[in-house]
């Protein structure tokens, strides 16, 4: 079926956040990104270099191979979706603009399909995307 529906991707993103939490190697810090729908681990700073203590040129290597564990992850994880989805679905995600830069990022396909499945376009405005979700809100009967 080629209609994208928001329970499609609800169903999706739990099964998602499983395998996170499951098939990576430190799937929290990925977890909570794509569960708030952003990437907020990976910008993190490493911290300020201070010679005189050792203890802080640990902290720094453990944030270097955290933070390459964590891009591992994603790429690992955003193959995993793109070959769960079908041609169509792989054809409209293509089709977003910053593909050839995000597509090796799990939130970003997530972010993608999130779009594709609650019909938000992305030729038109965001905020007239959600006036008309909420037009259609308000015109529901009971």
């Amino acid at each position: 079926s080629q209609s994208l529906k928001a329970f499609h991707y609800q169903k999706f993103k739990t099964k998602a956040l499983t395998v996170i939490l499951t098939d990576t190697d430190i799937g929290k810090p990925l977890h909570d990104d794509v569960d708030k729908g952003k990437d907020i681990w990976s910008n993190k700073k490493e911290l300020a270099q201070d010679n005189s203590d050792n203890m802080n040129m640990h902290d720094r290597k453990e944030h270097r191979k955290t933070l390459k564990a964590y891009i591992n992850d994603t790429l690992k994880i955003a193959t995993m979706i793109m070959a769960q989805c079908n041609e169509y679905v792989t054809a409209l995600i293509k089709q977003q603009p910053g593909y050839e830069s995000n597509r090796k990022l799990a939130v970003w396909v997530m972010q993608s399909l999130y779009e594709l499945c609650s019909g938000i376009k992305g030729t038109e405005h965001p905020i007239k995307g959600d006036v008309k979700a909420l037009r259609s809100v308000f015109n529901c009967k009971q």
